[in-house]
């Protein structure tokens, strides 16, 4: 089955359970936009693992296996229905795929499971987080911190400006911030997003490197700034 075809399904409205309102979710970037900002998280063929935070449907998780090659991919929801779906349509995957899958979907609340001792880890993290509450943002940024010597690139709808509102507010401890202005560095290409199922709005998905793995991650450095005025401007791709 092509992940495409996954994406059809749960946007229909009978199969968007668990959502605030009837009708497509207003939380689900299409699939040619997963597609897009996947690619630039440069997934490694067979040795990336993939972890997607608040992953609804887990539409994400298994692209990220299916079309990107990820070794693994982890997701966690809090509702239960999305993540009973997603583990129909796995079940349906499994059977129809001649090659093992290891994707895996847990259900429940995110600040707890990314604080428990057997939290998940993964070297790329997703996470569609543009309207989380400043509690959920700070578990997310705690977790990063914790989770620093493994991960190497994290996609956010937040920019580095808004992760370092949330740790000031927060007041998280200085080491934290210390990892956030020394290693989170935020790339100068950023991603807009349709949302699927016809809605209208569109969100900024920002790739975060993490400065500790630079390295090792496989990425393109930036363009120089212009030197007339010395501002980048930020790429935006539309899709």
């Amino acid at each position: 089955m092509h992940t495409r075809q996954l994406w059809r399904e749960a946007v229909k409205p009978d199969v968007n359970l668990g959502d605030a309102q009837p009708g497509p979710s207003p939380h689900k970037i299409t699939h040619g936009a997963a597609q897009r900002v996947l690619a630039a998280m440069k997934i490694e063929r067979g040795a990336s693992t993939f972890l997607e935070l608040g992953s609804g449907h887990c539409l994400v998780c298994f692209s990220a296996v299916l079309d990107h090659g990820a070794s693994s991919a982890r997701g966690i929801e809090l509702r239960a229905l999305p993540c009973e779906w997603a583990k129909e349509a796995l079940a349906r995957l499994k059977r129809s795929t001649p090659v093992p899958l290891d994707i895996e979907f847990a259900c429940g609340d995110l600040v707890a499971l990314l604080a428990a001792p057997d939290r998940p880890s993964a070297t790329h993290i997703y996470a569609f987080d543009f309207d989380y509450p400043p509690e959920v943002l700070y578990a997310i940024a705690t977790y990063l911190y914790l989770e620093r010597d493994a991960w190497r690139v994290f996609a956010s709808a937040n920019d580095a400006k808004d992760w370092l509102c949330v740790l000031r507010e927060m007041r998280a401890p200085g080491h934290v911030l210390d990892f956030f202005e020394r290693h989170f560095r935020e790339r100068r290409t950023h991603y807009s997003v349709t949302l699927a199922g016809g809605a209208n709005a569109r969100h900024t998905i920002y790739l975060f490197d993490n400065e500790r793995h630079a390295s090792e991650t496989v990425v393109a450095p930036p363009p120089p700034l212009p030197v007339e005025t010395g501002v980048a401007s930020a790429a935006m791709i539309r899709v």
